[in-house]
């Protein structure tokens, strides 16, 4: 026989439903499959002061705004269908902004995720998750070329711990004399719009064309699993061209929206956790500075100084520096 459904237990849902009255239950952040249970008025207060409602000066994240949820919407639907990209019923809603805690903090803290399972923007974020992992595959194949020339590592991002091992496993280490880790205390919600969009512009632009101008490829087409480059029209493909790709980043920035409460908030600063691109936005706005660091110290005839970042990994917003001692006093 199967075993009873505990929701046949009227005595079971009863304290069932009592709990969920009191708390919220949610998984721990970085440890997902730990079960966390907030207590609801904590809960709510977080949120709230996450958002600045009852903050005079409120916060400079995010913004109340005072539209139309079916006037932000309609604005979505069109500019979706202008990039040839359907919503279907399941989509035609905004984020709702919920947090996790982070237990491994010291005190706990918080970390804020748009709900963005199903949500107006959905598609786009997808699509411009294979647009970026493509321009990202561009640029990692140009730093490997640049480091088998110049024996500098401009490369920095990692994509999970498996690639770490085998950068060590590719690399030789004559011996390892320090080893020093960093992170940020915030990332995601700290990142100005208009520098993220200047930044990732310009990294756009370099994958569509050569440094002296002349076009590299005039279309990125989106296959089922990955996107690629190309310089003729597919037909029977979804393709865009590098004004196109510029345009669904800026949409994507200036449209992040998340619901609370039945009110409406435009985030103003920073990117959401929760939408598709988020890591590839991060990873590539820090990259451009990652590289731009490195060649200035080349530009300046410090290849010795550029050399001893070689061993320096970063997973999203975690640092990894090997054998580069003075690593800390380039911070500023």
């Amino acid at each position: 026989d199967r075993p009873k459904s505990i929701f046949s237990d009227k005595e079971a849902v009863k304290c069932l439903s009592s709990l969920q009255d009191k708390y919220v239950v949610v998984p721990a952040d970085k440890a997902s499959n730990n079960i966390v249970f907030v207590c609801k008025s904590y809960y709510y207060e977080c949120l709230i002061k996450e958002l600045g409602i009852n903050e005079h000066s409120g916060n400079p994240t995010y913004k109340n705004i005072s539209f139309d949820k079916d006037e932000i919407l309609a604005n979505h639907k069109s500019f979706m269908a202008s990039m040839n990209i359907a919503l279907n019923d399941k989509s035609e809603d905004l984020p709702c902004l919920y947090w996790i805690p982070k237990l491994h903090k010291i005190p706990y803290k918080q970390r804020y995720i748009a709900g963005s399972s199903a949500c107006s923007t959905k598609e786009l974020s997808i699509r411009l998750t294979k647009i970026l992992s493509a321009v990202k595959e561009g640029l990692q194949i140009y730093c490997e070329t640049v480091y088998s020339r110049s024996g500098i590592n401009h490369m920095w991002i990692l994509k999970n711990s498996k690639e770490l091992l085998d950068n060590f496993k590719s690399r030789s280490f004559s011996e390892i004399s320090s080893i020093k880790t960093f992170d940020f205390s915030t990332l995601y919600t700290t990142i100005p719009h208009v520098k993220l969009k200047n930044r990732l512009k310009e990294i756009i632009h370099n994958a569509f064309q050569h440094k002296n101008g002349s076009i590299r490829y005039k279309f990125i087409t989106l296959g089922y699993h990955k996107a690629y480059f190309v310089n003729k029209e597919q037909k029977s493909k979804t393709y865009y061209t590098e004004e196109q790709v510029i345009s669904m980043l800026e949409f994507l920035i200036d449209n992040i929206f998340v619901e609370f409460g039945g009110r409406l908030f435009q985030q103003i600063v920073g990117i959401p956790m929760g939408t598709n691109c988020a890591p590839l936005l991060a990873d590539l706005f820090l990259f451009s500075y990652e590289s731009e660091f490195l060649q200035k110290l080349v530009k300046n005839k410090r290849i010795k100084e550029a050399r001893l970042f070689n061993f320096t990994f970063r997973y999203i917003d975690d640092v990894l520096s090997i054998n580069n001692p003075n690593f800390s006093d380039w911070f500023h």
